[in-house]
């Protein structure tokens, strides 16, 4: 039995969402970990742990903007 291709496009939009939320949700406890040592005055984190932040967010967003443009031309295919 065949899938059909909507089904396909949906997990598609799924998978878009729930790698957004999970990166997005990293790098917010990266920062809270990073906030949280640094006014308990525990200074020695791994240098990695800041960095995380920096590059999850860019490509949070940009995960976002993929989802928007996927759900754009899904909508515009079912006009």
């Amino acid at each position: 039995m065949a899938k059909s291709p909507k089904n396909n496009e949906n997990r598609l939009e799924n998978i878009l969402a729930y790698m957004t939320v999970g990166v997005v949700g990293i790098s917010i406890l990266a920062i809270i970990t990073v906030l949280v040592a640094y006014f308990t005055g525990f200074h020695d984190l791994p240098p990695l742990l800041a960095l995380i932040p920096l590059l999850g967010l860019p490509i949070g967003m940009l995960l976002i903007i993929s989802l928007v443009i996927i759900g754009a031309v899904r909508r515009k295919r079912s006009e």
